[in-house]
């Protein structure tokens, strides 16, 4: 209860006791069963863990992607920037000095 008297921003917690009822308390416990909540630390670690397990190596700032106001828009790269990092697959080199690109 407590968890989430301070996920819904209230620091009063036996008045929010007091104004809450059972259905409320059924309907948050359904959803703390599919999405826990005051463990968000324990959520960033697993995209961590995931996407670290996908990738050779993480940016030295990558902890900016697990941050609540990141905007991926932020990050866009131009058309070299993405043709070089493509580049690197051989795959994708060999087709593209056959078109001509590299």
């Amino acid at each position: 209860m407590r968890r989430l008297a301070l996920k819904a921003g209230r620091l009063d917690f036996d008045r929010f006791t007091q104004e809450i009822d059972l259905e409320d308390i059924v309907g948050w416990l359904a959803f703390w069963h599919l999405e826990p909540f005051g463990d968000e630390w324990r959520q960033a670690a697993r995209n961590a863990v995931t996407i670290a397990g996908s990738m050779g190596k993480l940016p030295d700032d990558a902890e900016r992607l697990f941050m609540p106001n990141y905007n991926a828009e932020d990050d866009v790269q131009t058309d070299l920037e993405m043709l070089a990092v493509l580049a690197q697959v051989p795959e994708f080199a060999a087709q593209m000095k056959q078109q001509g690109i590299l």
